[in-house]
């Protein structure tokens, strides 16, 4: 495949400086190029799905004109090559990294907000609220924004049912619940409903969209450079949420237990850690549904871990998991080497985990005893995948392979 920028209304030269847009439909996408000076559309190339891989693949070669920044719009693209469209995201931006273009990722819906504003020209004060309306059918998303310094934040969001046998009150009251005082309402509907609209709102300011309202506009790509070159230029920036929830968790056969989980309607960038008993499972983030990071067996030498979920302003997901050492576990070998003369071996717990003391002949100091696994200690499992059980470590791997022949908490059962 070989996708060129050219026009037939100018002269392409190596001294503009270009805007790039890619944005991702169902199956294919295209690739937008505009002159940041005039806003000229110089090029719109349409790639197929099985065109996808060699255009990533020639990204170099593709952008062989002076770029300011290229913006995406992608998330909802998939297709054979790309199952997942979080992948396909992941090798865009390592390519273009590369290359050095300076790049962003949007999400479908900060896009298409964003071009709503961008149209209506209105910019509100700050604390303002605006209330974007969008038709779906017989029923309406309505999403709430405030305007802040650094861009519209999500507020909140709910769909209405606006069926022709609904209460025109009823419907007013539903759509007004979520901001009574909008400072202007944003309305996509079609002709009929965007009337019944204006007849239901008539108190309000409202700006019309109609229903075949485009995303692919050229000025909306430069008023977005704006943004990204002056994050003080806010006036059409919509604040980004997660595309859908993210989540760190592990699987422990059909059950999933989550550690942390980070709603769509979190302002990202966003980052959330806990401390968490020893994790002896693979760990696991999905998004939509989907596991989209390699899962990861944390650092078995712990007491305890410290999990971190974090997602960047462009929808990039990151986790760490850390492995933490308990003080009480040095503390307990200087308590009992003080306070109990006698040298019995000592056995005790911590969450799941046992710990054996012993005072070795010859010695004055208490020792955790190595073939208990010294100072990490002993898992309490007990694995049944065979006739005769495994306890501990060693069933450790049943654990993780086959869950459902391993039991855990061994202590609780005994008490």
């Amino acid at each position: 495949m070989a996708t060129t920028i050219s026009s037939s209304n100018s002269d392409v030269g190596t001294n503009h400086q270009y805007l790039g847009f890619i944005i991702g439909q169902k199956k294919h996408f295209n690739f937008v190029v505009v002159d940041s000076v005039t806003s000229e559309l110089i090029s719109n190339a349409f790639v197929e799905g099985d065109e996808v891989k060699e255009f990533v693949e020639d990204i170099s070669h593709i952008f062989n004109q002076k770029f300011k920044a290229v913006f995406l719009n992608v998330g909802e693209y998939q297709s054979e090559v790309y199952p997942k469209s979080y992948d396909f995201c992941k090798e865009l931006k390592a390519a273009l990294n590369l290359c050095n273009i300076p790049n962003h990722f949007f999400t479908h819906l900060q896009w298409c907000l964003s071009g709503l504003l961008i149209s209506s020209g209105y910019i509100p004060t700050i604390d303002q609220y605006v209330l974007f309306v969008t038709q779906f059918g017989d029923e309406a998303n309505v999403i709430c924004y405030k305007y802040t310094q650094n861009g519209y934040a999500n507020v909140a969001t709910k769909d209405v049912d606006i069926s022709e046998s609904r209460d025109d009150e009823n419907i007013c009251a539903d759509i007004l619940q979520l901001c009574p005082n909008p400072s202007i309402s944003i309305i996509k509907a079609n002709a009929a409903t965007m009337k019944r609209f204006k007849k239901l709102l008539k108190n309000l300011k409202i700006f019309s969209v109609p229903q075949d309202f485009s995303i692919v506009d050229p000025k909306y790509i430069t008023e977005h450079s704006k943004w990204f070159f002056d994050r003080s230029f806010s006036n059409f920036h919509v604040l980004p949420v997660p595309s859908s929830m993210v989540k760190l968790f592990v699987q422990d056969g059909s059950q999933e237990f989550s550690f942390i989980v980070i709603s769509n309607h979190a302002q990202l960038p966003v980052s959330h850690s806990r401390t968490v008993q020893k994790i002896v499972n693979y760990c696991c983030v999905s998004m939509n549904k989907e596991i989209i990071l390699e899962k990861c067996l944390p650092d078995q030498k712990a007491h305890q871990h410290n999990v971190t979920l974090s997602i960047d302003e462009e929808g990039f997901v990151d986790y760490k998991v850390e492995a933490i050492l308990l003080p009480h576990v040095h503390i307990l070998q200087y308590k009992l080497t003080t306070n109990l003369k006698s040298g019995i071996p000592v056995i005790t717990f911590i969450e799941n985990l046992s710990f054996i003391c012993i005072k070795k002949d010859g010695k004055t100091d208490y020792e955790y005893l190595e073939s208990w696994n010294g100072k990490f200690g002993m898992d309490l499992y007990i694995s049944f995948d065979e006739e005769k059980p495994k306890y501990c470590q060693d069933a450790l791997e049943v654990a993780r392979t086959e869950p459902t022949f391993s039991v855990f908490g061994m202590l609780f059962c005994i008490l």
